[in-house]
This record gives C-alpha cells, sequence and structure tokens, in this order.
C-alpha cells in the first residue's frame, strides 16, 4: 500500500483542512447529469440598455423594458426584423435597448446523454473546468453599427448544442478579492460544513457561483 498519504500536508495545522474528500471525474458528472435531469430549475431573464450617463450598459428588469418600451417584448420580435421599419425595434431603439437572454439551466431535450461534454473536468490544483448546460436559452438584441443595424433572435437547438464554460477556482480563501466581496449569504453558503456539504446541489451551487 502507498504511503503517500502520511507524507502530505492534511494533517497539517498549517493548511487548516477541516475534512478532505476523494470521488472521481466520472462519478461527479455521473451525479450532476442525473441532478440536472430531475431538478426544475426556473426562467433567469435578464434584459440590458445602454446608459448615456455612464457610457456602460446597465441591466434593466424585464416588465420595466416592456412597459417603457411601449409594450414591445423583445423575445417576440422575429429573427432577422429590419430596424429602420419595423415599429417594435424602433420602440426598443427608443429605450436604447441593447441585448437580453432568457435561460433554464438543465440538460438540453433532444440530445443524447452520451454526446453531452462533461460538465466537470478536474484539473492538477483547484481549478476545475465547469460546462453549463441549458434547457433553453435565447439571446436577442442589437447586433453591428448604429448605422447598419440588425436584429438578432436565437434560440439554443437540438443541433446547435450551447455551452458555457469557465475555469472555477474551488478554493474559499477570504484573501481572495473576487471571494471576499460575496455578499455573506453566499459566502456562508459557499462555506457549508453542515451535513449537506457533500449534497449535489451544493456543488453545483459552487460550481455556478464561483
Amino acid at each position: 500500500m502507498s504511503t503517500s498519504y502520511s507524507n502530505s500536508n492534511l494533517a497539517s495545522a498549517r493548511y487548516g483542512y477541516d475534512f478532505v474528500v476523494a470521488t472521481t471525474q466520472i462519478s461527479i458528472n455521473a451525479i450532476l447529469l442525473q441532478f440536472l435531469g430531475e431538478i426544475p430549475e426556473p426562467t433567469v431573464t435578464a434584459c440590458y440598455v445602454y446608459n448615456k450617463v455612464t457610457s456602460t450598459t446597465v441591466p434593466i428588469d424585464y416588465s420595466t423594458l416592456i412597459q417603457e418600451a411601449n409594450g414591445t417584448d423583445p423575445f417576440k420580435v422575429p429573427d432577422g426584423s429590419d430596424p429602420n421599419i419595423d415599429q417594435d425595434l424602433k420602440n426598443l431603439q427608443n429605450v436604447l435597448f441593447v441585448g437580453a437572454f432568457r435561460a433554464t439551466i438543465g440538460l438540453p431535450p433532444g440530445v443524447n446523454v452520451a454526446d453531452l461534454p462533461d460538465l466537470v473536468t478536474l484539473g492538477s490544483n483547484a481549478q476545475v473546468q465547469f460546462n453549463l448546460l441549458c434547457s433553453d436559452f435565447t439571446v436577442v438584441g442589437f447586433s453591428g453599427s448604429m448605422y447598419e443595424m440588425s436584429w438578432l433572435n436565437q434560440s439554443q437547438t437540438p443541433q446547435t448544442l450551447w455551452t458555457f464554460a469557465s475555469n472555477v477556482d474551488m478554493r474559499l480563501s477570504p484573501y481572495q478579492d473576487s471571494y471576499s466581496n460575496l455578499p455573506q449569504a453566499v459566502q456562508a453558503e459557499l462555506e457549508n460544513l453542515s451535513g449537506t456539504a457533500f449534497s449535489v446541489q451544493q456543488l453545483f451551487f459552487d460550481l455556478d457561483n464561483a
């Protein structure tokens, strides 16, 4: 039997490990796929407009956008509509609309599970590659210049699977700015050491919020 464990830093007070869990990439991906296939995730809608004062793109509430755009719902404007003649697009231009997306986390319909990419790819350190999948994803918005604008309204299909990849640092070191600036409620969930610490829900929360 290997004695490499006795030469590790796991028991050293210098590193402050509370406990250690051993698992495999295959088992992590299997349970995450099962989790995504069973949970009823809410649909998230995010809309953005241009702020002339700050010269930046800022979020706007979905219902507020529709109200200010004279009842125009950007998700109902067909792809390829002409911004020069379409009244709905003129309404959106008047409120300086930039774009929006609507997404539901989950397994993409019509795609064989065997054809899906690994949700998690473990690295040699604390870095983990995380692939976020959605059962539904739609993006709308203006593209091009202000002189030659075009309208985009595209949705994910089984033939065009959209994957959102990110490199996640699973360490919770408080000295990291990206972590210490999180709301206390979010930090508490990430630091969960209770009986639910090993749940797949906690793992997915850690990956999706890091």
